[in-house]
């Protein structure tokens, strides 16, 4: 496999482009709703949608193009050559419950943790061990996990590359910290990129490294 393209469109909706000899597949990660204060680009379209909680207004397929195969619930799929395997993780007390997944594309593997909002048990965190990249939600506010609490998540779970997602951007509907916050609290050095390309001889082999997508 040639290599994946990550872009950032806010909170924790990301478009992955999977580079494959035959061609290319698009897998987005939660659409962004109409309230959500920033919007994606016009005319997105997808193959593949993954999502971690489902309004009952908005559902994936209408907002995306291009029929995609979409993913909101737990269980095992495959679909375009991808793997999808969704984890159920409930809510703190009165939030809805949520699916967090770990995607395998070809020989990487990321896991997409959504709005997670506490740390999940040691059973989950197996099941997301050895991942290559993280979707890590950091920024707080009682939103989503806070910068400490993503800290020790990211340490838990040990990735080649992490990716922070959920923090404060302009014109967004809801309160959350600055990702400086986080960035401050991981002690690691960020490479601030509009897009990652990566394949697997690229990521880390001895540390963890840190990319902020700003799109």
């Amino acid at each position: 496999m040639a290599g994946l393209i990550l872009e950032s469109y806010g909170l924790s909706c990301l478009k992955i482009t999977v580079k494959q000899d035959v061609g290319e597949v698009v897998l987005l990660t939660d659409p962004l709703l109409a309230d959500a204060g920033v919007k994606m680009p016009r005319g997105v379209t997808a193959d593949v949608v993954v999502a971690t909680t489902v309004d009952a207004k908005q559902r994936p397929d209408t907002l995306v193009g291009g029929d995609p195969f979409i993913v909101d619930h737990p269980g095992e799929f495959e679909a375009k050559g991808i793997f999808v395997y969704g984890i159920a993780v409930p809510g703190k007390k009165g939030a809805r419950p949520q699916t967090i997944y770990r995607l395998e594309i070809g020989d990487m593997s990321i896991a997409h943790l959504g709005s997670l909002q506490e740390a999940p048990g040691e059973q989950i965190l197996e099941r997301l061990s050895d991942c290559d990249i993280l979707l890590l939600p950091v920024g707080g506010q009682g939103v989503v996990l806070s910068a400490r609490d993503a800290m020790d998540l990211m340490t838990a779970l040990e990735p080649r590359i992490v990716i922070p997602t959920w923090f404060a951007l302009p014109g967004l509907s809801i309160d959350l910290d600055p990702v400086e916050k986080f960035i401050k609290e991981s002690g690691l050095v960020p490479e601030n990129l509009e897009r990652l390309k990566v394949a697997k001889k690229d990521l880390p082999q001895e540390e963890t490294k840190l990319f902020v997508l700003r799109g």
